[in-house]
């Protein structure tokens, strides 16, 4: 890699220990409670594992670069539990378990690359999405993009 060549791209912050599962390619399915925003589809994001609620790391980390292509609505409960393999959220997860009475919407990964050392996370995040995360140019031709 060559030195100093980085770009900003936005950012998403994602509980530890998903963002380590998302970008070790482990879990192809990130969920939410609303779509995926067509200004994200086929765009290089990076993934920002943060603490979350049991302090897996000690704070916020830019773990790698993700492509998302779409998202996918689940009905229901059945839909939900038969695309565990992909998501990787149990059933009966506290934060995270399907609610009908909440949309629960999955992003699928087109692509990902793992970044071989975890870069400082943005000092303004954003509650979601952070506009401005540094992350080396030349990882970004590891990603199929559109």
């Amino acid at each position: 890699m060559t030195k100093n060549k980085f770009i900003e791209i936005p950012g998403l912050n994602v509980q530890s220990p998903w963002g380590e599962l998302i970008v070790s390619g482990q879990k192809t399915v990130e969920t939410r409670s609303y779509p995926l925003p067509k200004k994200h589809e086929n765009v290089a994001i990076a993934i920002i594992e943060t603490p979350g609620p049991k302090k897996l790391v000690s704070k916020a980390r830019i773990v790698g670069i993700v492509i998302f292509s779409h998202s996918l609505k689940y009905i229901n409960v059945s839909e939900w539990r038969n695309d565990k393999r992909r998501h990787l959220i149990d059933a009966d997860h506290v934060q995270f378990k399907f609610d009908r009475k909440k949309a629960k919407y999955g992003w699928i990964v087109k692509s990902v690359v793992k970044l071989p050392t975890p870069l400082v996370a943005p000092k303004y995040r954003g509650i979601v999405f952070a506009s401005k995360c540094r992350v080396p140019k030349d990882f970004l031709s590891f990603l199929t993009i559109k």
